[in-house]
């Protein structure tokens, strides 16, 4: 099992942080044009 350790950590969490956005987004979107 390699050690994933991201020397970026910073930016590994506004990667995390934007995806999760998007998903809510997305989510949201569907949720109001149902």
């Amino acid at each position: 099992m390699p050690n994933f350790i991201p020397h970026n950590y910073d930016q590994v969490a506004m990667i995390a942080i934007n995806l999760r956005d998007q998903y809510s987004s997305v989510s949201l979107n569907r949720l109001y044009s149902s």
